[in-house]
């Protein structure tokens, strides 16, 4: 009965820890991009950790699920000991006796220090490494998908234009930056309508940057994430079709808008959106990106970089 339970108990253990979907459930989480999260999974039985950032851990179960596998795996072994002994016979003498008990008393010792490095153990460096490596390989794709998207909208192609030597842009302040991708965030959310759910709420986060006068500053970026409904609730393929669709074309409205404020004509790419400043460059936005994560709108606004306050 103890192998039984402990082998139906171990199995489950193992398929909770090793979700199938891991980036898109994880990524709802933490409130980061696919990309950005990471996964690792290790010891026996099986445990399983969500990884991002650089130190956020979220197991995909609680830690005693796999030390009660543990402990119902050395009970199993224990039993079975017990019952080859007195089925064998090692009982006769006096000697057979203690040499049952040591054997007993290392199993079950052993069995608690098992349990105990499970429930103290934690994610691998590798699956670390792992993550940054996809972050780094993340990024690399924004700016390669940027670049191609300025070549199909014919910047820098001029080679007259190329020619003249062009004076470094003036500094821009980093109050005027947030300002501009204040009047962007609050077009996307009209746009988006207030049915509109936002996983990751629209924010500016900051980066270190350098400006064109090769002194320190600060990058400004306008990001989120939105889906007209939690892919979570779809019921079948197709209804899964109709949120993604949905959100395709709530990201048209938020581009559409976002020309209306400052920003040019949207140029889609693999069915993503791409938008540059005008030409007038009346906003210090320098790229806009609204894409998809695993049928997930995912909304990159960069600014220049700006000076330090």
């Amino acid at each position: 009965m103890l192998v039984a339970v402990a082998w139906l108990w171990t199995g489950w253990v193992s398929l909770r820890a090793q979700p199938w979907d891991w980036g898109e459930t994880y990524g709802h989480l933490l409130g980061r991009a696919s990309s950005e999260v990471g996964f690792a999974s290790g010891g026996f039985p099986p445990q399983g950790w969500c990884l991002g950032g650089t130190s956020e851990v979220v197991p995909t179960q609680p830690v005693w699920h796999a030390v009660l596998a543990a402990l119902l795996l050395t009970a199993a072994f224990v039993a079975l000991v017990a019952l080859l002994a007195r089925s064998v016979g090692p009982w006769r003498s006096r000697t057979d006796r203690v040499v049952a008990r040591v054997v007993f008393v290392v199993a079950v010792g052993a069995g608690l220090v098992w349990g105990w490095s499970i429930a103290t153990a934690v994610p691998p460096d590798e699956a670390w490494d792992d993550l940054a490596a996809r972050r780094a390989a993340a990024a690399q794709d924004a700016v390669d998908s940027a670049a191609a998207a300025e070549a199909a909208a014919g910047v820098g192609t001029s080679a007259d234009a190329s020619a003249v030597p062009t004076p470094p842009p003036a500094p821009v302040s980093d109050a005027a930056a947030r300002a501009d991708l204040e009047v962007l965030r609050a077009a996307a959310q009209d746009a988006g309508g207030p049915d509109l759910l936002w996983p990751q709420p629209l924010g500016v986060v900051d980066a270190p940057c350098t400006t064109a006068d090769g002194t320190a500053g600060v990058l400004p970026s306008l990001t989120g994430r939105f889906t007209t409904r939690d892919l979570a609730t779809a019921t079948d393929n197709l209804d899964f079709l109709s949120i993604t669709q949905a959100n395709e074309d709530v990201a048209e409205r938020i581009v559409q808008a976002w020309s209306r404020h400052g920003l040019g004509t949207p140029e889609p790419l693999h069915g993503e959106w791409w938008q540059g400043p005008t030409p007038d460059g009346r906003t210090t936005v320098e790229i806009a990106h609204v894409g998809f994560e695993e049928g997930v709108g995912a909304v990159r606004v960069d600014a220049v970089c700006t000076t330090l306050p």
